[in-house]
């Protein structure tokens, strides 16, 4: 591989990281007793991201 032609200069980040959905309408959702897995299928993310959103870590 050559790493010549990468440059300090010409890295660029991924950027800010984005959420699908708001985590708030997450534990609306959970408030009305829909399961993890009802509450993914709805909002369209996946079983970890919805036990993510209701932990607070997101």
């Amino acid at each position: 591989m050559n790493f010549e032609s990468c440059k300090a200069d010409t890295y660029k980040s991924r950027g800010k990281s984005t959420t699908k959905v708001k985590p708030e309408r997450t534990r609306k959702l959970k408030d009305q007793r829909l399961k993890e897995k009802e509450i993914a299928s709805a909002l369209g993310v996946t079983e970890r991201m919805v036990f993510r959103y209701l932990e607070g870590t997101v």
